[in-house]
């Protein structure tokens, strides 16, 4: 998909927080976007991995064994609420992720990564941009990203069987408009509180820590 915008227009007619509104839903293996520009406040972006029917559970599961890839480059992506969001691997390369205050002036967060806890692989934001609007950049409170334990409402997050959202954000320009000193937000769906492991010995994919991470970037909103 190239050269494109898709809106989902219901924007700053729906006031509430808890409104979702996708303006695009990609699940396809090898999915490519190209200079296009998704427009939305919450959820605007789901990269995802498609759902399957099991026989305990006619609506659908995510099967663990689906690879669902994505690159998206040189591209303008816009929202409010967890507006990057889903399970597959993801590359965003050279684009740009702009926080509005339009609908509501409580913090902004990004990305809402659902990323299966077997998988070491879920966003990668390169080269990239994130800013946010004159509301966004007076408050300084903007997140980065949550993880989105998806499935767990019911029991909370279980260690090594939950998702557990991997995403990296390095080499890009962060501007004023984030919390410089508590950039991740704690998870949707639980509310578990945000847990980083930053010991050199570290295993970057331990479930029992979060696995959000910021890597050379720069600009006002990197401490």
């Amino acid at each position: 998909m190239k050269n494109l915008t898709v809106t989902n227009t219901l924007l700053d007619t729906i006031k509430d927080e808890g409104h979702q509104a996708v303006a695009l839903r990609t699940d396809g293996d090898r999915t490519q976007l190209e200079n296009v520009r998704l427009i939305g406040r919450q959820d605007t972006f789901l990269v995802n991995v498609g759902e399957a029917p099991t026989p305990t559970n006619k609506v659908g599961t995510y099967p663990l064994d689906k690879i669902a890839r994505a690159h998206i480059k040189d591209s303008y992506i816009e929202g409010d609420v967890d507006f990057v969001f889903g399970r597959a691997n993801a590359v965003f390369d050279n684009c740009e992720f702009h926080v509005v205050s339009s609908r509501r002036s409580v913090p902004a967060i990004v990305f809402a990564p659902d990323t299966v806890p077997a998988s070491s692989l879920g966003f990668l934001v390169i080269n990239s941009r994130i800013t946010g609007d004159a509301g966004h950049q007076a408050l300084k409170k903007s997140k980065l990203g949550r993880s989105w334990d998806q499935g767990a409402g019911g029991t909370g997050y279980l260690v090594g069987q939950s998702p557990n959202g991997q995403l990296l954000i390095r080499d890009s320009y962060i501007d004023a408009s984030f919390d410089v000193d508590a950039p991740w937000d704690k998870a949707a769906t639980t509310g578990r509180p945000h847990k980083g492991n930053i010991a050199a010995e570290r295993k970057l994919d331990d479930p029992a820590y979060n696995r959000l991470w910021e890597f050379g970037n720069y600009g006002p909103g990197v401490k």
